[in-house]
């Protein structure tokens, strides 16, 4: 009777797998961030278990994002950089481009200027060409805005459109989400440049795709857009209408600091409308809303409109009031923006070490590894010259009289000769230093492997052919195929698979 399969472990097939993921995100996407970090921890989890590196770099991203948006973004920068170094690990090019698009905005917050460009155009490097390019051409875009080249910035956002309409999958849905972030982030650079109406028109094709995919959060941002381009064109009713409308989509997905700043929005709609009191009114929900969210940031915002609502009623004395109030809040703000940039500034001087110190023992290994080429080549080619010389002491023996007493003697002088020999403690010592984990992981995942058999694969290692290593051992090279042979059995190389190759790789 044969043995019962088991059954594959419920929830960690590859479709299961990849769905939870997918799943993970659309959660993130509809702003259910704490569900989306619950799910993309398990995703990580069950990928860890399964081996699948490439889903378990892909889910780390995807919950660095999560962090980002809840605006934790020295949490974000962990995550990202975890997936980051998954992905070099593993040759995932997309996964590794992708990644460095969201550091470089980290970066960018921080006020990082150069690292977050370094990122991205090194993204833009990875992605160009590929599926993925509109995400390096949408960062590009965005550091660009963040540093005010507006028109520039637009270049790239049009790019990112682009590519994203002549791919061949462009109404799935993340393709459409990529689309209308793009949409969106080119009208507010057509508002900047003071186009309001391609920009009314272009947010307009935004919301219709957040619509489309159900994004609520996307909804209530692009309702408030519209509005403040309706601002600009004059159309203060319209502005009155979609600001309305954005403040009840903000209010019914409990995002209170939105809700705050739609507010003031509405109450200055109201100012300048002639309507001071309603705007009074709309200010005191938006205090409420304020000081049940516990952030501080909008508030200096909050006084300066009832600074001006104030003015229009002439109530002096309560506008000197919030006059003082909005400068006491502009002074938290400001204490709290130092407090912001001192931890990036501590963040960039660590980033600044780790590189510095990758770089110097980068140097210290190119140079022991020169060394090592430097040393084995030596002793390389004084075996040759050892090699030609009783090569041409056998051939001239042949022309004596009594050869074979000749050719005794003189290969017994040759074979005297004063050799160099390889120094394997010392080798072994720089070869480690040059790779450190080579020969333990070789040996802990090959147990049966001679030493011979190690040595000659730290050659191979090098770089050395069989001709070059034949002569440092002084044998034959067919001794050292014979022993690369045994290599490749002991190995389990598959077809096709060089050795080299697979060296390199440990």
């Amino acid at each position: 009777m044969g043995k019962k399969k088991s059954a594959p472990v419920r929830g960690k097939s590859p479709k299961t797998l990849y769905n939870r993921f997918v799943q993970a995100g659309v959660m993130r996407q509809r702003g259910q961030l704490d569900k989306a970090a619950e799910e993309f921890d398990r995703v990580i989890s069950m990928a860890q278990s399964v081996k699948d590196r490439q889903l378990e770099g892909r889910a780390t991203h995807g919950r660095g994002i999560v962090e980002e948006r809840r605006d934790n973004r020295a949490l974000a920068k962990a995550y990202y950089d975890r997936a980051l170094a998954i992905a070099h690990e593993i040759g995932d090019h997309i996964g590794a481009g992708r990644t460095l698009t969201d550091l470089a905005w980290i970066y960018q917050h921080w006020d990082m200027h150069e690292f977050a460009m370094e990122h991205a155009r090194e993204a833009l490097d990875v992605l160009l060409a590929t599926p993925d390019e509109h995400a390096a051409f949408h960062r590009m875009g965005t550091l660009l805005a963040d540093s005010g080249r507006y028109r520039a910035a637009l270049e790239f956002f049009d790019k990112a459109v682009a590519s994203l309409q002549s791919g061949p999958a462009v109404s799935s849905p993340p393709v459409q989400a990529a689309l209308g972030l793009n949409y969106a982030w080119s009208a507010s650079m057509r508002l900047h440049l003071g186009d309001a109406t391609s920009a009314k028109e272009v947010n307009l094709k935004a919301l219709g795709v957040a619509e489309a995919l159900g994004d609520q959060i996307t909804v209530a941002n692009l309702t408030a857009k519209i509005g403040y381009c309706e601002m600009d064109l004059g159309n203060l009713p319209a502005a009155r209408d979609h600001m309305r409308q954005a403040c009840e989509l903000y209010r019914a997905q409990g995002r209170l600091s939105n809700l705050v700043s739609c507010l003031t929005s509405l109450a200055e709609l109201e100012i300048r409308s002639g309507h001071p009191k309603d705007a009074l009114k709309t200010l005191a929900s938006a205090s409420k809303y304020l000081e049940e969210s516990g952030s501080k940031r909008p508030e200096w915002r909050l006084h300066e409109a009832y600074e001006r609502a104030y003015e229009a009623m002439e109530d002096w004395k309560m506008v000197v009031f919030h006059v003082r109030e909005r400068q006491r809040s502009r002074q938290e703000r400001d204490s709290e923006q130092f407090r912001d940039k001192l931890t990036a500034t501590q963040i960039l001087i660590a980033t600044q070490r780790e590189r510095h110190a990758a770089e110097v023992h980068q140097l210290l290994a190119e140079k022991l590894e020169d060394q090592l080429v430097s040393q084995i080549g030596s002793m390389a080619a004084q075996a040759e010259l050892v090699e030609l010389f009783l090569a041409g002491v056998r051939r001239a023996s042949r022309k004596l009289t009594d050869p074979i007493s000749a050719l005794r003697e003189i290969d017994g002088m040759a074979r005297a000769l004063p050799r160099q020999q390889l120094d394997w403690t010392k080798f072994e010592a720089a070869f480690t230093a040059v790779h450190p984990t080579f020969t333990a992981k070789l040996a802990q995942a090959h147990p049966g492997l001679t030493q011979m058999e190690l040595r000659i694969a730290a050659m191979i290692r090098m770089g050395l052919k069989s001709s070059d290593i034949a002569q440092l051992f002084s044998v034959t090279e067919r001794a050292v195929e014979f022993h690369r042979l045994n290599l490749r059995k002991k190995l389990r190389l598959k077809a096709g698979e060089t050795l080299p190759r697979f060296l390199a790789k440990l």
